[in-house]
């Protein structure tokens, strides 16, 4: 199944594909709709593909600004009547609670964990 491309979120978040190198090095860029990224920004995604498997890296990091925060994500893809679908669940790892980055995370409260389904639009 191809995967490059434009993938979209129930939230609207972004997932570009840009390269998938030998069916399983996978290169593009993500940009979120929530949470304290900032919108319009385009982060770096690396990962490695496995058949219909999926492993996806978000460093939220750029030259101008560090959110100091990354994210992992696992997926599968499918194929549906109605187009590509990648599920997907995620582990963020927040150095910070705080926008500002006053105030360190303990160990506890370091990751937050949710799912998301990305659609193929283009």
């Amino acid at each position: 199944m191809l995967l490059t491309g434009k993938w979209i979120n129930q939230n609207g978040s972004v997932l570009h594909i840009d390269v998938v190198n030998n069916d399983q090095q996978v290169v593009g860029r993500f940009e979120s709709k929530k949470g304290r990224s900032a919108v319009g920004t385009e982060y770096p995604m690396v990962g490695v593909r496995n058949g219909e498997l999926l492993s996806l890296l978000v460093d939220f990091r750029t030259a101008d600004v560090n959110l100091a925060s990354i994210t992992a994500f696992s997926g599968r893809l499918e194929a549906t009547a109605d187009g590509k679908v990648l599920h997907t669940q995620w582990i963020l790892a927040r150095q910070f609670e705080d926008s500002d980055q006053t105030n360190p995370t303990q160990p506890w409260n370091t990751f937050l964990t949710n799912a998301d389904v990305f659609h193929f639009v283009s």
